[in-house]
């Protein structure tokens, strides 16, 4: 408890230093006083013994909060009756600029006027300051100039710690050292964006920008000239470009750049030379997070996106492009050129799980047409990682609504390209059970199953689509060609099985699968497959003839004598 009034009454009389703080903080002040003391009052330990400080500590907050409170509605009323003629932001800087034989500091407290040729200062903000302190081999000059609360300056001006008059040395030192004073600050940036842009128009401004030595004073500079009424659209062009490429700071870059995005984006020409100044920050951060301020705030021209896509391709980091791109998706252009420029984009992200998480985002937000699914496709093809591959496609797959047999080759080609074979598995199967294609789509998904190098899984991705290969004559002999390629005999064996695990096996494709048990390396994978041909054929001399003869083939006689035993 002490320690919270402890704080208010230092915030309090922190406060009192800064009077339009303070009066701003009033209702916050008064609501924390009338907060705290009744909770004090109703503790009783503090009425044993700590209710000495606490009064007294209550004592001074109300004495401080009536003082401080006096004294700047005073200060108030006295600067809004005042000299009217800087009516500005009022600054509060300090600057200390170190040479090799020299320094120089200022200090400053209000804006500063100063005369057409930059050599004296003309006026200050009623109560504001400017010191000057210059040190040259060890020779150091200072001068203040004060302004009271009427506006009138008054000066003050030391050679090694003498005072003496300001008249002539002072003026003529002034003269000497004010433009190097402007130009290390940026005081006086506004009275000086006025007179050059009626001199010169944005070229003189800019111009004049490129002598300032601050990051900080280029962006007074900047921020004065954008406020200047009636910029036309070659105008602002000028100033996005020049604010991309003179400003050596990324944070005053993208404040700038975000705080007058109004500006810009008026007109579709200097909305891309926005994007062009972007392109310029060198703070992956500070680039996405202004990008991203201009696609929350405004509804981009198809022609304006081509611009903001070539800058996102310009941040460095990964995250930060995903993190743009996702909310480019909620303003995902149709146009085939943008979306062209768009899977460039998505294709240069370093980051596997970047480019997926955006596709996926994509995907979820979009009902892709044909051209766009096939853009994904081939950008797929274009991810390092397997397993985000296939993350994607199965996303894919599982959010597109009727995709046509060239979609479905498409995709079985680009599932053909993956380099996990478990991968292509868990893809192919889900595509096979969870579109349940037409025989016709089937084919291209069957045939990838043979770029498959993993026998076992060639074995799960035929045994989870049998249902739909085993009855349809059109696939019979893809589906038995794919089987024969399988190169582990064991695993052959299983898909034979698992085609007739039900029993209910159309004859032809029966018939098939006798032949195709020819083609099993090992006596007991071929017997296993006979003998269940066996339990399942129909009972006849034609299906007891081809089993008889398969069997004969069976290199081993146990596993010929099982076979027949079973036959008959």
């Amino acid at each position: 408890m002490n320690n919270r009034i402890e704080r208010l009454a230092t915030n309090i009389l922190r406060l009192a230093t800064s009077p339009f703080t303070f009066v701003g903080h009033l209702p916050f002040i008064v609501s924390s006083t009338q907060n705290e003391f009744p909770r004090i009052a109703s503790r009783q330990n503090y009425w044993r013994g700590k209710l000495k400080k606490d009064k007294f500590m209550k004592t001074l907050m109300m004495k401080t909060f009536t003082t401080v409170a006096v004294f700047c509605f005073a200060v108030v009323a006295a600067q809004a009756g005042g000299e009217d003629s800087l009516k500005t932001k009022t600054y509060r800087n300090d600057f200390k600029i170190v040479g090799n034989a020299s320094s120089l500091e200022i200090k400053v407290r209000g804006s500063v006027k100063v005369n057409e040729a930059d050599t004296e200062v003309t006026a200050i903000t009623p109560g504001g300051y400017l010191t000057i302190r210059k040190t040259t081999f060890g020779n150091k000059k200072e001068l203040t100039i004060s302004s009271n609360d009427a506006g009138q300056l008054s000066y003050e001006f030391y050679d090694n710690r003498t005072q003496i008059n300001f008249e002539p040395e002072g003026r003529k030192w002034l003269a000497d050292v004010l433009l190097d004073v402007i130009h290390s600050t940026g005081v006086a940036a506004e009275d000086r964006v006025k007179r050059f842009y009626r001199k010169g128009g944005v070229d003189a401004v800019i111009d004049e920008i490129e002598e300032i030595n601050s990051s900080s004073g280029k962006g007074e500079y900047f921020s004065f000239l954008l406020e200047t009424n009636g910029l036309s659209e070659a105008g602002l062009s000028k100033i996005a470009l020049a604010i991309g490429r003179d400003i050596p700071s990324s944070s005053t870059r993208g404040e700038l750049l975000r705080e007058y995005d109004y500006k810009f984006f008026s007109n579709s020409k200097s909305a891309a030379a926005y994007f062009e100044a972007v392109n310029n920050i060198p703070s992956s951060s500070e680039s996405a997070y202004t990008l991203r301020h201009a696609l929350q705030k405004h509804k981009l021209e198809t022609s304006t996106k081509i611009a903001l896509l070539d800058a996102v391709d310009h941040i460095p980091s990964s995250s930060e492009r995903g993190s743009v791109l996702r909310l480019y998706n909620r303003q995902f252009d149709k146009d085939q050129r943008i979306q062209d420029k768009y899977f460039d984009v998505v294709d240069d992200i370093p980051s596997s799980s970047e480019r997926g998480s955006v596709l996926r985002d994509l995907i979820r937000d979009q009902s892709l047409e044909p051209y766009t699914f096939s853009k994904v496709l081939s950008s797929v093809r274009h991810i390092p990682s397997s397993s985000e591959q296939g993350e994607v496609l199965k996303y894919a797959i599982d959010n597109s609504s009727q995709l046509s047999n060239e979609l479905f080759g498409e995709l079985a080609s680009t599932i053909s390209r993956i380099a996990s074979s478990s991968t292509q598995g868990e893809v192919l199967k889900f595509a096979i059970i969870e579109k349940e294609p037409t025989p016709s789509q089937l084919v291209p998904l069957i045939k990838a199953v043979q770029s498959i190098a993993s026998s076992s899984t060639q074995g799960e991705v035929l045994r989870a689509a049998s249902a739909k290969m085993r009855n349809d004559p059109q696939l019979s002999d893809l589906v038995f060609e794919t089987v024969t390629r399988i190169p582990s005999s064991s695993e052959q064996g299983n898909v034979l099985l698992t085609f007739m695990k039900d029993g209910n096996v159309h004859p032809d494709f029966l018939m098939r699968v006798i032949v195709a048990s020819e083609h099993i390396a090992s006596s007991s994978s071929r017997g296993d497959v006979l003998v269940k041909v066996a339990e399942v054929m129909p009972r006849n001399d034609t299906f007891r003839k081809a089993v008889s003869e398969a069997a004969s083939k069976i290199p081993s006689s146990s596993e010929y004598r099982r076979v027949m035993e079973k036959l008959y």
